[in-house]
């Protein structure tokens, strides 16, 4: 536990210091919470934890951090505010309801505070200082060192049940294609013409549907990757990724494998991949 409170101290000093600099925006703070997390993954436990810090401009409404176990799988989610912000506000918030809806490890904080949320529902907060203590005139001690080590290793330790029934199942899928739909395709079609979706989206229209619109596009494009990548995954026997899902669409299904294609062939946009 003395490694753990070392790496808080440590990390409670850097947000004093960017925060006593006077112009500190929420991005400021990022590298220090990369810094942490990264730390306690290895200290509790999880050597090869990454994190992946998302920019704003490829969001397209993904939180702010994404961790990685270091061997290709997503460990969780981490949002972040501004210190001082109210998290019990947040909580309810449109943003976060499609968060507590779609993912299923995710932790809210203003890098003070910290609240895990496990398949939407609250299941550990922890403390390490108030936002006023970062106005004082001294480096704030950690509060609740004991109770942060805890809700990280809950966060880190997390992992998907290998075994879904089909009503779990189908809820899970039905929460990704919905956040597929809202938060991806209908950002990208924003774009217009430059979007390399949009080429799909007018070629639906003339074959398949005369008066498509973009969000009816957007859910039909949306259930069509969902139903396809569930497909090719039943199909494969062992790895899987989006680049091997093209191979794995039955032939019969024309053009799920002009849409895979595409999906498993290109440079994806950030945001897509």
């Amino acid at each position: 536990m003395e490694s753990v409170r070392g790496f808080l101290e440590r990390y409670l000093e850097e947000l004093y210091r960017i925060h006593q600099r006077g112009d500190p925006r929420e991005e400021s703070y990022y590298p220090a919470l990369k810094t942490l997390v990264e730390e306690l993954g290895r200290e509790l436990g999880h050597p090869r934890v990454e994190v992946t810090v998302l920019p704003k401009k490829t969001e397209a409404g993904n939180p702010d951090f994404r961790v990685w176990d270091g061997k290709g799988k997503i460990v969780g989610y981490v949002e972040a505010k501004t210190p001082g912000t109210g998290l019990e506000r947040v909580a309810q918030s449109e943003q976060l309801r499609r968060y507590r809806e779609t993912f299923d490890n995710v932790v809210l904080t203003d890098f003070l505070h910290f609240v895990l949320f496990r398949e939407g529902v609250e299941v550990a907060r922890a403390e390490l200082a108030d936002a006023v203590a970062l106005t004082l005139g001294h480096v704030p001690p950690p509060k609740d060192v004991e109770g942060t080590a805890e809700l990280f290793a809950r966060f880190f330790d997390y992992r998907l049940p290998e075994r879904l029934g089909p009503k779990a199942l189908a809820g899970r899928l039905a929460r990704l294609t919905r956040f597929l739909r809202d938060q991806v395709i209908e950002e990208e079609l924003r774009q217009g013409r430059e979007s390399p979706l949009y080429g799909f989206f007018e070629t639906f229209k003339e074959v398949l549907v005369a008066d498509l619109d973009e969000r009816k596009f957007a859910d039909l494009f949306a259930q069509t990757l969902s139903y396809g990548l569930f497909a090719a995954r039943i199909r494969a026997g062992g790895e899987f990724n989006r680049r091997l899902a093209y191979d794995l669409i039955p032939h019969t299904l024309g053009v799920l494998r002009d849409v895979f294609k595409f999906i498993s062939m290109a440079d994806l946009p950030p945001h897509l991949e």
